[in-house]
């Protein structure tokens, strides 16, 4: 049975996507000459900003987050997230 003390930790494990999802963010937001800001906004056309946030949705999927992790640090639905990670996909002929 888990204890106080272990569910404690679970809760901080969960919260670590917090953490490095906002640095792939961050890093995308730089390379691509977007703001942080653009790419957690709620536009959903096709512009760079709508790229830049696919490519944090690949990237952060790759390093092995949930689509639900991604979503919630992107203020998404991780159906959005799978679909951004296929868009991104198939952008890079994968």
């Amino acid at each position: 049975m888990l204890t106080p003390d272990d569910m404690k930790a679970c809760g901080e494990l969960q919260d670590f996507s917090r953490v490095r999802i906002p640095a792939i963010v961050e890093a995308v937001a730089e390379a691509s000459g977007v703001t942080v800001a653009q790419i957690m906004g709620k536009y959903r056309g096709r512009n760079s900003w709508s790229a830049a946030r696919d490519l944090v949705a690949y990237i952060a999927r790759r390093e092995g987050f949930t689509f639900e992790a991604i979503g919630k640090v992107l203020g998404r639905d991780h159906s959005s997230v799978m679909s951004a990670v296929n868009r991104e996909a198939t952008r890079r002929g994968e």
